[in-house]
Formats: structure tokens, sequence, C-alpha cells
């Protein structure tokens, strides 16, 4: 039964360690690169040429900006021109291809640790706001600071705001559900969104009304329960004035990583991963 449980936690392990470092996934799609890469040199013309257009798209999606851009399309249209492929023609034709792959790949590990690093401040922001409603729950003083009329005492209504903030900061992730959805990642970078947009309002909404209760946000006050729940909507909604930035980098990461040319390419230029 040990051995059993010993392994299950192994397992988990294993799989957690893979989702962060992202290995599997990333070695997975290194080998199919590099086995793209090595099919050039045996596959027949016909085939190869059928790739050519797959390989500028590749291009495009991978290197718009890239100074080699027009040099590797030049080579592949004068390549195309050709009555025979040479030898030669396929290494230019392989070299392309590794240089695209590099950088796709590159672009899908700049996702992960994008990933990895909101994934982080949310469980900062999420801690934070699990303290400060675990402390109300048995610290007088602070219970003290959600007592409002009409309510004896907020021993639990630090969890209730916490709740109420995260929710609210939920909201934010609707904003920007429609670029996420686009890219149906193996890196989950929608929930990791979702993670940080709900620990951050849950965050704001305790810290806010601490802000307004201490008296120190004076044009705002409080006089029953329902205040209390509307500054905590207000405050976990305000998360999306700073979390916006990272929705802004989630845009320009995952536009980075969106490719064309690989085989996990849907037909409407969306990637399943890789």
């Amino acid at each position: 039964m040990t051995r059993s449980a010993d392994t299950r936690r192994g397992r988990l392990g294993r799989t957690i360690s893979s989702w962060w470092t992202g290995y599997e996934v990333e070695e997975a799609w290194s080998a199919l690169h590099a086995a793209q890469e090595a099919l050039v040199a045996v596959q027949d013309e016909a085939t190869l040429r059928t790739q050519l257009s797959d390989l500028e798209a590749g291009i495009d999606s991978n290197l718009a900006s890239d100074p080699r851009t027009k040099p590797f399309k030049d080579s592949l249209a004068a390549i195309r021109r050709k009555s025979t492929i040479t030898t030669a023609d396929r290494e230019t034709i392989r070299g392309i291809r590794m240089v695209v792959n590099a950088t796709s790949d590159a672009a899908h590990r700049d996702v992960r640790s994008f990933r990895n690093a909101i994934t982080v401040i949310g469980a900062v922001l999420g801690l934070v706001a699990l303290g400060i409603a675990s402390i109300a729950a048995t610290d007088r003083h602070l219970q003290g600071v959600f007592d409002v009329q009409n309510m004896s005492s907020g021993r639990w209504m630090g969890f209730e705001l916490l709740l109420i903030g995260a929710l609210a900061g939920l909201t934010g992730l609707l904003l920007s559900l429609k670029k996420f959805s686009d890219f149906q990642s193996s890196y989950s970078l929608t929930l990791a969104q979702a993670f940080v947009k709900g620990a951050a309002g849950a965050a704001a909404a305790l810290l806010g009304i601490l802000l307004v209760q201490s008296g120190l946000i004076n044009s705002l006050s409080t006089t029953d329960r329902l205040w209390l729940y509307g500054y905590a909507v207000l405050f976990g909604s305000s998360q999306q004035l700073v979390t916006r930035l990272a929705d802004q980098k989630a845009t320009t990461v995952l536009d980075a990583a969106r490719s064309h040319n690989d085989p996990a390419t849907t037909g409407d230029g969306t990637s399943n991963g890789g």
C-alpha cells in the first residue's frame, strides 16, 4: 500500500515537473522538428516541392521582422524555378527549416516562462489574501476592521470578501478571453491568467477594504454589510488596471508562438502547441 502511494506521489511529482518545465512537450516538438529537417535530405523531389509553400508560410509567421526573411524567401523562389533540386538546394532548405523551427521553439518556451511567472505572482497574491482572511478569523483586532453596523462579528467576513473579490477579478478575464481562446496551448496560459486575476481580485478586495475601514481613504465609508460587499466587487474588479499589462504581454508572446506551418496548426491558423 505504501509503495503504491509512493508510486502515485512520484507520478504526480513528475507530472507537475513536466507541466512546469515543459520538458515532455518541448522534447517531443524538438524531436519532430529534427525529423522534419532530416527528411529534407531523403524525400523525393515532388514531395519536397510541395513543402516549399509551407516553409514560406513558416518564414512569414515565425520570422516576420527578421532580416533573413527576404533572403530565405528569395532562395526558396530560386529553388522552385529550377527543374531539379540539387543536394546543395536541399541543404539550403534544411538550413532555413532549422532556423524556422528554432524560432518557433523559442517562442513556445517564452509562452511557458510567462505562464510560470504569472502563476507565481498569482500564488503570492492568493497567499496574501488567504493570510489576511485567516488572521481575521482568529484575531479580534482585525475582526474589528470588518465590523460594521448590523454585524456582531467579522470573523468569517474576510473569507466572504475574499471570494467576492476573486469572482470580481475573474470577470476581467472575459475582456481578454477571446484573445487566448484562439490559441489552445499545452501550456494552459488561459488557466494561469484566470488564476492570477482571481488572486489579484481577492487581494485587492481585502486590502482595499482595510484601507477604507482604517480611514486612510476618507472619501469612502461603510454603513452595513452590503457596503462591504460592494467595495469588494469594486476593488476586486480594479485588478484589471494592473493585470491588463499581463494581458498585453500574453498577447505578444502568443502572437510570436502562433505558427502556420507546424503540423499542430489547425485550418484557421491556430496552434495546439509545439
